[in-house]
């Protein structure tokens, strides 16, 4: 949109070379620039770049000076006086906090970059000047980095702006002769086409992206604190002292922040999902451990959009174990991807034929198999996992229960019926203080099971949607995952919260 603003501003200057009085040159410029923004539908980053290209064109015509910041100011002020909320989004965050890096750091980097070429210079010091500005905040509300966009924009960036400049010909050419605009428009949405094709070959070389839990608000400061400070410090040496001494100050507080991470109290989260189950367990010592089902209908949803989010944004880049409450075939290419993204120390699977050793070995996956019950410890907390028999769809079917400091937490995952039945007369504990049941509230919790476990809390995965299972929680504080998204239970000083 910018791009395409200042093909907008290019045809205001022409307009004036030819003859145009700057007065009405200026109008049609502005004119011309609402519409444009009226078409792309006044988004924050058309309308900073509306504003700041209006003002630019304004002073110079005026014979004023060209004041790059109190343009990009005036842009924002007339946006939040419209509308103060897009402060808070991320389009509005990223438009501003781009072009502001450009300005900042662009003069520093043409330099840096002198002994480049003219035309491999100006794309990348651009692209580099961006990305320092908003991949910190892209970490925030995406958990990804791509490390292969300074190389991409080389090709994309000049084509996307002759590209951008054509489709803002065709009504001119359409007024003078339809058909050929008809033509050219139908060859030019073909090349946009191929762009998009390009675009998407580059997101899928190997490692073109880097996977990253969102940033701390300490680590942000710190971060836009030094890349104000650089370019300063390097146009005024006096200031290369200050920017370093408090470059070492920021460091180390980064730096003690993982090891006061790990001093906090454990935890389970129980996360809201539409399939499947998933809990986040925080164990002492910093240990994280992920109980969740694979290769359900429309599980990888759940990891995509659900669980990887709340890892990264609650700063987990590694798990220490995956347990496997309820495995189908299908869930392999998703757990070879959390493998991936989250560097899984261990994945426990219930497998009773052994006979998926060969594929776990063929994705270089670290998978322990388990042909009954087993028992995990982590720094005091205690995991019991007990095996259902095998069903048809799902190769297994795991309850786990979580103890530490006294307590008892029952993990039921989406049980079958069948399985449920045979581990409730069998391994299935009695006495817990917190059951965690899944599906919405639909499973088929048999009365015997709820009064074996006799809870003080209940915790469902979603809502309550059966009446009778209501009835049958009668007495036990109840809590949902869908009115709020997740439940966490916390254990202090012996007592859960």
């Amino acid at each position: 949109r910018s791009r395409g603003l200042g093909d907008v501003y290019k045809r205001q200057v022409i307009m004036y070379v030819l003859g145009m009085s700057r007065s009405v040159s200026l109008t049609i410029a502005i004119l011309a620039m609402c519409a444009y923004a009226f078409l792309v539908g006044w988004r924050p980053s058309c309308v900073r770049a509306m504003v700041m290209l209006g003002a630019g064109t304004l002073s110079v015509t005026l014979g004023r000076g060209r004041h790059y910041y109190h343009c990009l100011a005036m842009a924002a002020l007339a946006i939040l006086l419209v509308d103060p909320v897009a402060l808070f989004s991320v389009g509005f965050q990223l438009s501003f906090l781009s072009v502001f890096s450009l300005l900042h750091f662009l003069p520093v980097l043409d330099k840096w970059l002198e002994f480049l070429p003219e035309r491999l210079r100006g794309p990348l010091s651009v692209t580099l000047a961006a990305q320092i500005g908003v991949n910190p905040l892209i970490a925030k509300y995406f958990h990804q980095v791509s490390v292969i966009a300074p190389l991409a924009n080389l090709v994309i960036v000049p084509t996307a702006g002759v590209l951008v400049a054509s489709a803002l010909a065709l009504p001119a050419l359409g007024a003078v002769c339809y058909p050929l605009a008809s033509w050219f428009g139908t060859y030019l949405s073909h090349a946009i086409a191929i762009l998009f094709k390009v675009v998407e070959w580059f997101a899928s070389i190997p490692k073109s992206a880097v996977y990253l839990s969102s940033p701390s608000p300490a680590f942000l400061a710190f971060y836009y604190l030094i890349v104000m400070l650089i370019p300063v410090a390097y146009r005024n040496r006096k200031l290369v002292r200050p920017a370093i001494a408090i470059c070492i100050v920021g460091a180390t507080v980064l730096l003690t922040q993982p090891i006061l991470g790990k001093l906090h109290s454990p935890e389970i989260t129980i996360l809201a999902t539409r399939n499947g189950d998933a809990a986040v367990i925080r164990a002492p010592r910093g240990n994280n451990i992920l109980v969740a089902s694979f290769g359900g209908y429309r599980e990888e949803d759940v990891l995509n959009y659900t669980v990887a989010p709340y890892l990264w944004s609650h700063g987990i880049t590694r798990l220490e174990a995956v347990v496997i409450s309820r495995f189908g075939a299908a869930g392999w290419s998703n757990l070879a991807e959390l493998c991936d993204k989250f560097k899984v120390r261990e994945v426990h699977l219930a497998d009773y034929e052994g006979t998926n050793k060969e594929r776990a070995k063929a994705l270089n996956l670290s998978v322990i198999f388990h042909e009954k019950s087993w028992i995990l410890h982590y720094g005091g907390m205690k995991l019991k996992c007990v095996c259902g028999p095998m069903q048809e769809n799902y190769q297994s079917e795991v309850a786990t229960t979580v103890e530490y400091q006294g307590k008892r937490i029952l993990l039921a995952s989406a049980l079958s019926l069948e399985s449920e039945m045979l581990l409730t007369k069998q391994d299935w504990p009695s006495e817990v203080d917190v059951l965690v049941i899944p599906r919405y509230g639909k499973t088929a919790l048999c009365y015997e099971t709820i009064s074996r476990a006799h809870p003080e809390y209940v915790i469902v995965n979603g809502i309550i949607e059966n009446s009778l299972l209501r009835k049958q929680l009668k007495g036990a504080q109840t809590l949902e995952t869908k009115k709020a998204g997740a439940v966490t239970i916390g254990f202090l000083s012996r007592n859960i919260t």
